[in-house]
């Protein structure tokens, strides 16, 4: 009895589906585990995590202006950006797989015939002509789901690049507040040594009015000529620091070496309190790399599938539809029409160990996204714990350098009252100025720890990242 088309159909499926074991997967093998959040024994809950466009609450526009244009400028930002425009790309192209290829085909062939050869009279040793007219279209059924997991692979790596993208930001911010808050604090060390030299001045023609009385020996003046000789020579070593760090400033925007010349930073103030910064398990979703190379474990996952796929039959159906005639006038005729319908299953069943050796090269190459994972999350980890300990550190340096700057200070003004009570010389009120500088530079060297702890807590953190990035 004859079976009709549709069991005959089914029949071919779960032949071919027999068949296809004759390509095994091979020896199993336990593939490597994502780090879980319960196995780093983090606090559940969630911290406040810094907000999108932290650096901002320093209120200095200068700061910002620099921010926003190494942002839009710099080489690194369009190098990833290009990065995610090609991961983007690659999606389409993938999904381009789901559907029906179709293409147009016109073509003329003229060939000479040989006349002892297959074709006799009228064809041998004469020239013909053959024209054809055509629709062509194939299409592979995703059967096994290698085309989507294809797909969700590519969607993986563009998730990926976008938190790339993140991550470059962050990067750069810090970068650029740390090389402004460097300009920042030798701008003030610079000002403070001036100081520093306009009182050893004063010191001077005080001592040398004293050797010219007779009241000291000449050589009381060397050592304050030495200290000033000292200040000096340690202002021209900044005032080339200082062009440095215009000139990293420069390449961090991407801006040529001079174009900072001029830039004079505001002066450095206090910086915000962090208050709720800890190690919470929402930290792992924060992170922009962290985030990145989860997204690049799934990506790799999903090869593994398209690779598993390739052992099981592939289904597809080809065909077109058209005209073809030995002459230009009667192509267009009814009876120049031409149609293919082809439909195909291709069965891997002996590849010499290619199928496997593709398995294995997927099976490692995600075993090595998860270890990627893995030593990230532990880096992230230590470096947000490292921050949380800078920042303390900082807190404290500060407001130590505080307490020694007010009482710096009242120092100094309880001189300035003995001068004028004559209890005390000019000198001694000049001694007391001096430290109440060397003071100041230390509470600047403190503002600028804390100023770059604060920046090191915020991109620890996360630096703002609240969702997931595009992925067109």
């Amino acid at each position: 009895m004859n079976r009709q088309p549709w069991q005959q159909g089914i029949s071919l499926l779960v032949l071919t589906s027999l068949l296809s074991a004759c390509a095994s997967f091979g020896p199993e093998r336990t593939p490597s585990a994502p780090i879980e959040a319960q196995q780093l024994a983090l606090s559940e809950g969630t911290s406040q995590g810094p907000q999108a466009g932290w650096w901002r609450q320093l209120h200095d526009d200068q700061l910002n202006a620099l921010i926003d244009q190494a942002l839009t400028h710099a080489p690194s930002m369009k190098l990833a950006a290009d990065r995610l425009a090609e991961a983007r790309a690659v999606v389409g192209l993938s999904e381009s797989a789901l559907g029906p290829q179709i293409d147009a085909n016109a073509s003329r062939d003229r060939q000479l015939y040989s006349a002892n050869g297959l074709f006799s009279t009228p064809y041998g040793g004469q020239y013909v002509n053959n024209y054809t007219l055509s629709l062509n279209a194939a299409w592979e059924l995703d059967f096994w789901g290698k085309n989507r997991a294809q797909v969700n692979a590519a969607l993986g790596q563009t998730r990926a690049a976008a938190y790339e993208v993140a991550q470059a930001q962050l990067t750069l911010t810090q970068a650029v507040i740390g090389q402004y808050t460097a300009l920042q604090r030798e701008f003030a060390q610079i000002r403070i040594n001036q100081g520093r030299i306009q009182l050893a001045q004063t010191r001077l023609q005080l001592l040398r009015a004293r050797v010219n009385a007779g009241m000291l020996s000449a050589d009381t003046l060397n050592a304050v000529e030495q200290g000033i000789a000292g200040l000096q020579a340690q202002n021209a070593g900044i005032r080339g620091d200082i062009q440095r760090t215009r000139h990293a400033l420069a390449a961090l925007t991407g801006q040529s070496p001079s174009a900072l010349d001029s830039l004079t930073p505001s002066p450095l103030g206090d910086t915000p309190a962090v208050s709720d910064a800890r190690l919470t398990t929402d930290l792992l979703g924060r992170r922009p790399d962290i985030a990145s190379q989860r997204e690049l474990v799934t990506s790799m996952e999903e090869s593994v599938k398209v690779a598993r796929a390739e052992f099981y039959p592939n289904i597809s159906i080809s065909g077109f539809i058209g005209q073809n005639a030995l002459t230009y006038g009667s192509l267009f005729e009814s009876g120049s029409k031409v149609v293919d319908f082809q439909p195909a299953i291709t069965l891997p069943i002996f590849h010499s160990g290619q199928l496997r050796a593709n398995l294995r090269v997927e099976q490692s190459r995600y075993d090595q996204a998860v270890d990627n994972y893995n030593q990230t999350v532990l880096n992230g980890l230590k470096d947000a714990a490292d921050a949380l300990t800078g920042q303390q550190q900082a807190h404290v340096q500060l407001l130590d350098a505080s307490h020694g700057l007010d009482a710096s200070r009242k120092q100094a003004d309880a001189m300035q009252l003995r001068l004028k009570a004559g209890i005390v010389g000019k000198l001694e009120v000049l001694d007391s100025q001096d430290n109440l500088l060397a003071e100041q530079s230390s509470h600047f060297d403190a503002q600028a720890s804390a100023r770059l702890a604060w920046a090191a807590l915020n991109t620890a953190m996360g630096g703002g990242l609240t969702a997931n990035p595009a992925t067109r």
